[in-house]
């Protein structure tokens, strides 16, 4: 079975529990993975994925192309294939059908126009396969993937942290720094070590919520993925916007404080057993006492 995701992290954790269902489903079945080379690496060691190719690889690309030879794929045989992207003229479900598959889902769950969550819109897709909800499992790191995270904390000379990411893809999603500064005191008064990651989308977010805080804080700017999501898989527990990191830190089990900005978190919303969204900055310090058992005084 061939599964093709074009999304970036957030959008490929949307669709978690379809992936664990897929794999309820076809608990035998080999599923190549067709995503992002970052991806890949992240979810090697999972479940539901036994091998995988680059969706920028040139192989990939004649399956876009009409009538191309489709020759020295990096495919096993195929029966079936699931692709989550446009195919308004027909060219990549022909090729697929070429390829041998017998049962091919192809759809686009993120451009349904409804206010249903996102995560029901990928396991709704995948119904032609006898595929249904159940109850999600939560993400586990690979162990290394999670030495990555203690070996930043022992390089930085710190013990697990509160791990603060006040940016996003969209700067619209993003609250300001001094809000993050605020919240970042807010902990750091109460004995809980703090540290502020940066992604790449986002250079000098990082920065300016450490400038906004009255106490010293690390930094954590440069990291790739995987080394990121170490971090967060040895964090006390997680606050972000709308991101994909705040996806990852919800699906690892870790407690998960989102702030919704610009997006609709009845759409968009990350799911998980400690989460906690809010859209009012006037609630967040309550719903950190909560969430957090941090204390006031």
């Amino acid at each position: 079975m061939l599964m093709l995701h074009p999304g970036s992290l957030g959008d490929f954790l949307l669709a978690l529990p379809a992936l664990q269902g897929l794999r309820r489903r076809f608990p035998h079945d080999l599923i190549h993975w067709v995503a992002h080379p970052s991806l890949l690496r992240l979810f090697r060691q999972t479940p539901w994925y036994d091998s995988g190719t680059s969706i920028d690889s040139a192989a990939v690309a004649q399956l876009f192309s009409s009538s191309p030879p489709l020759d020295d794929l990096p495919f096993p045989p195929l029966d079936a294939a699931v692709c989550w992207l446009r195919d308004p003229e027909g060219q990549l479900s022909s090729n697929f059908r070429r390829l041998g598959a017998r049962q091919l889902v192809v759809q686009h769950p993120l451009s349904d126009p409804s206010k249903r969550h996102r995560s029901e819109l990928f396991w709704e897709s995948l119904s032609p396969l006898g595929v249904f909800p159940g109850s999600p499992m939560r993400l586990v790191l690979s162990p290394k993937i999670q030495q990555k995270g203690e070996e930043l904390l022992r390089s930085w000379q710190i013990p697990p942290s509160m791990i603060l990411h006040p940016g996003s893809g969209g700067e619209g999603k993003r609250w300001r720094p001094a809000l993050y500064g605020e919240l970042g005191d807010f902990l750091s008064q109460r004995g809980y070590p703090v540290v502020v990651l940066e992604g790449p989308a986002e250079p000098g977010w990082a920065g300016a919520v450490a400038g906004a805080m009255t106490r010293p804080v690390r930094v954590a700017s440069g990291l790739d993925l995987e080394s990121a999501a170490g971090l967060l898989g040895v964090s006390l527990g997680f606050v972000g916007n709308d991101s994909g990191l705040t996806h990852l830190a919800a699906a690892l089990g870790i407690r998960t404080l989102a702030l919704f900005k610009a997006t609709d978190p009845l759409r968009w919303g990350p799911r998980g057993e400690q989460v906690r969204i809010e859209t009012e900055p006037s609630r967040w310090g309550g719903a950190i006492r909560e969430l957090f058992d941090v204390p006031f005084c």
